[in-house]
């Protein structure tokens, strides 16, 4: 824990000879600190650092390592080879002599679709053959949502990995202010526009050029995937909702069951949440993903929430969107849940309440329930391999990849 706190703390404040000691720790034998150690070497780029990266490309076993390695190379070189230690030692080779390094950055779009601003980085890793291209282009592309107050940044190093599948756009959400005129603090609350983006995914599925779409959203989010799929079933290929709620009864039960099982803490966020606490920014600050996160978490990760402390921003808050399922309401695509085990985390909606409701709500054969009995909530950073395994899973399971 102390040599994963220095590494922390390099990557914050650098001095002369950091980049050496962290690129010394990439042979730590301590997961998190290697972990901890790439993703600040796309911090403090150097040479050395640089060169340890692109060794690390093809010497990295554990995939909680080798989302970062690949994350930070991506971010210092302005391309993508993913996994391909041959085409990471070519760009090496053709690089490694130039005067300066310095970190590239991703390319954001930033466009309006039906009014809603949205903001958006496209992967598309290059086919390998002709057979890989023609498959690419008959797929479904998927749109990853981030969760409310962060950006792209929160699910893409993890699933940068299934990039090979099919393209993958992630979705930066606009805030409340942005999307309501409101700024989502004081006495009155306005009601995120779920039907609203709903609308502006569908205007950025046509700018793609895609006949349907995956979505795949987080928590709250997975609001806006079930209103776009009830919206437009014909265009929605599947849903993938991480750690997310059937409706607004589903939530309202999983703050009932935080305010009675969960800590101080948590009995205070549900106060928040639920309009009995204060609405101002400060509180939104203490609300805000990032620490809510770190509150949330399970302990065994307590790095998580700081590897994404960039990517979280204000967004303000809003009341949970009007999103009912009865027995009328039926959503008729392939979908599949993750859920943390709900013993553990009591905002999980994985309870045999919330998984009997999901399965009345979604067409035959039963949508995919999957209990992460491993994690926290964070499923994508506590078990990346099984993340991705379900997810491969479902998109086979489904047909839409082979």
């Amino acid at each position: 824990w102390v040599r994963e706190g220095m590494a922390y703390a390099m990557a914050i404040g650098p001095v002369p000879g950091d980049a050496e000691a962290l690129a010394g720790a990439m042979d730590d034998k301590e997961w998190r600190v290697r972990r901890t150690a790439s993703r600040a070497l796309g911090e403090i780029v150097s040479q050395g650092g640089v060169a340890r990266l692109v060794r690390a490309i093809s010497e990295e076993t554990d995939l909680r390592v080798r989302v970062w390695v690949r994350a930070s190379l991506r971010g210092i070189a302005g391309v993508d080879f993913g996994g391909d230690v041959r085409r990471w030692k070519e760009w090496w080779e053709r690089h490694k002599d130039r005067p300066e390094w310095h970190r590239q950055g991703d390319e954001v779009k930033r466009a309006e679709f039906g009014g809603v601003p949205l903001e958006t980085v496209t992967l598309d890793s290059p086919p390998v053959t002709d057979d890989d291209r023609r498959r690419r282009a008959t797929r479904p592309d998927l749109f990853v949502l981030a969760p409310f107050g962060w950006t792209h940044d929160w699910f893409r190093p993890y699933l940068d990995e299934a990039s090979d599948l099919l393209r993958i756009t992630y979705v930066t959400l606009p805030t409340v202010q942005e999307v309501t005129g409101s700024s989502g603090f004081g006495p009155s609350v306005p009601t995120y526009p779920v039907d609203k983006l709903a609308t502006a995914l569908d205007a950025l599925r046509e700018k793609m050029g895609k006949d349907r779409i995956i979505v795949l959203a987080d928590g709250p989010t997975a609001w806006i995937a079930e209103k776009y799929a009830i919206k437009y079933p014909k265009r929605t290929a599947g849903l993938v909702l991480v750690d997310g709620w059937l409706d607004s009864a589903a939530y309202a039960q999983a703050l009932g069951r935080l305010a009675a099982r969960g800590s101080a803490g948590e009995r205070w966020a549900v106060a928040q949440l639920t309009g009995d606490g204060r609405h101002d920014r400060e509180e939104g600050r203490l609300l805000s993903r990032i620490f809510l996160t770190s509150a949330l978490q399970d302990s065994r990760d307590s790095e998580a929430f700081r590897l994404w402390r960039d990517a979280s921003r204000e967004h303000g808050f809003a009341t949970v969107p009007d999103l009912a399922f009865d027995r009328h309401t039926r959503i008729e695509v392939p979908t599949c849940f993750y859920f943390p085990d709900p013993d553990v985390q009591p905002m999980s909606g994985g309870t045999t309440d919330d998984l009997a409701r999901i399965r009345q709500s979604f067409r035959k054969p039963n949508p995919i329930t999957a209990v992460m009995r491993d994690t926290k909530g964070f499923a994508h950073v506590e078990e990346p391999a099984e993340f991705l395994r379900i997810l491969t899973g479902f998109l086979t399971t489904a047909g839409i990849v082979e």
